[in-house]
């Protein structure tokens, strides 16, 4: 007489139950790696992209959305942070650019929403053709697939806008 196998078996719903759990895990892990998260609720794109290439995009764009982000910054940080978003603002305008301008603090979004919640912000400007990310921190601009990241410096002396060559 054979013997019986008395081993530990998994019953098969747990299994399912199993691979599904991994499927989600999975597609996170993947969703998070193809996005950046500033501050928690903005999503945006992390694939970086040529600044020749970003600059293609930010022309061909019709609408731009224009967000400062203030958060967490010291007083002159923030001011230059709008101060250089002024600067964006007038010369996408110029150039005959749709803007739409929100800017990111502590308590919420604010823009045309009025006073909103940041989630509802990133949903706001992921309707535009590509978003300018102003932030506060060491100067650096860097351009992603989705967006354009400009770093602003507190004691910032520098123009911020489009600058078009002739």
């Amino acid at each position: 007489m054979a013997k019986k196998n008395e081993g530990f078996e998994i019953p098969s719903t747990y299994l399912i139950a199993i691979v599904a759990v991994l499927f989600v895990a999975a597609a996170v892990y993947i969703f998070t790696q193809n996005n950046v998260t500033y501050g928690g609720e903005l999503t945006l794109g992390n694939k970086s992209i040529s600044n020749y290439e970003g600059n293609f995009k930010l022309m061909n764009a019709q609408r731009v959305a224009l967000v400062m982000d203030s958060r967490g910054l010291t007083q002159d940080n923030k001011v230059s942070v709008y101060q250089c978003g002024v600067g964006f603002a007038a010369s996408l305008g110029i150039i005959g650019k749709n803007v739409t301008s929100v800017a990111l603090q502590e308590d919420g979004c604010y823009g045309p929403l009025n006073h909103t919640s940041i989630t509802k912000c990133d949903e706001l400007i992921k309707q535009d053709d590509y978003v300018v990310l102003l932030k506060g921190g060491s100067a650096n601009a860097l351009y992603y697939e989705d967006h354009l990241l400009v770093v602003v410096p507190a004691n910032n002396t520098n123009e911020c806008g489009i600058k078009l060559n002739n």
